[in-house]
């Protein structure tokens, strides 16, 4: 099966691919590209079309608010999270890839031994990991798409070298991650932090989390949902969306050149994949 190549596809896109589909994902207000939750919603939906978006799968059930709700009725469920998300992540799924869109609460949090009530803002995240099994390696491969609010878009999430992980790498993720939710925010969790957001929350500033804050008030939630298709899902949704507004010349006259453009490096890129492939015919990749 063809790698899916759509992180160099979107990573240059992301400011026209949320304006172009912002109708259709107008609950989500696609405006702030650095903005965590609009960054996973919008590879969601790239990946998954509106799938992505039904009651059940991924993004609405993840919602911040019904998350919140749901654990209030019926009990903190992000231990029984952790404990399946870890061993999944690991396993190989060896014949399909899979997206997992994890969301981690915001909430505004206790400090210990505050004697004058004193609260933390934690901002929250929200990402997607991209799972696929490499039989060159004979191991998993990860793409992790996630933004910072005010600090980078996906793009530079790729510039700064953190949209990619090993096996080994997600290990580690995975063993901290049970760190985070089981003790206050001390100096590890603020190097896992770093190394996985790459926002340091020791400096002074509004993103200084060195107070002792209690973690366990944060709750978790994910989704894994297999993909079916990839760059062929997104040009299906892009000619779509293209014929239901051709009576909207502004909408067209105001897009036509990026669709264009985009189409192209979704054929050039496919294009260079198969000779890739046809150079290196023992060589296979996950779609």
């Amino acid at each position: 099966m063809k790698p899916c190549m759509l992180s160099e596809i979107i990573k240059g896109n992301m400011p026209f691919l949320m304006e172009f589909f912002k109708d259709d994902l107008a609950a989500y207000g696609m405006v702030d590209d650095t903005k965590c939750l609009n960054t996973a919603v919008m590879t969601m939906f790239l990946f998954l079309g509106k799938k992505a978006l039904e009651p059940n799968q991924g993004v609405p059930f993840c919602d911040v608010e019904n998350v919140k709700s749901r654990y209030a009725q019926h009990g903190d469920k992000s231990k029984e999270v952790l404990d399946w998300l870890g061993p999944s992540l690991l396993s190989p799924h060896r014949n399909k890839r899979v997206l997992y869109y994890v969301m981690i609460t915001n909430e505004i949090l206790p400090v210990i031994d505050s004697h004058n009530n004193k609260t933390v803002s934690f901002p929250g995240h929200v990402f997607v990991i991209d799972k696929s099994f490499d039989p060159t390696i004979q191991n998993n491969k990860y793409k992790i798409y996630q933004s910072y609010i005010s600090k980078y878009n996906l793009q530079g999430a790729i510039d700064r070298k953190i949209h990619t992980m090993t096996f080994k790498d997600m290990v580690r993720f995975v063993c901290e991650l049970n760190y985070f939710f089981d003790n206050i925010w001390d100096e590890k969790v603020a190097m896992f932090w770093k190394w996985f957001t790459d926002v340091d929350t020791t400096k002074e500033g509004p993103d200084n989390l060195m107070n002792g804050i209690i973690s366990g008030k944060i709750f978790l939630c994910c989704q894994m949902i297999p993909i079916v298709s990839c760059t062929k899902e997104l040009i299906h949704m892009i000619d779509e969306k293209m014929n239901s507004k051709k009576e909207d010349q502004e909408f067209i006259h105001k897009h036509i050149a990026n669709v264009t453009r985009l189409k192209r490096e979704i054929r050039d890129l496919n294009k260079n994949t198969n000779n890739k492939r046809k150079q290196n015919p023992n060589s296979t990749h996950s779609k």
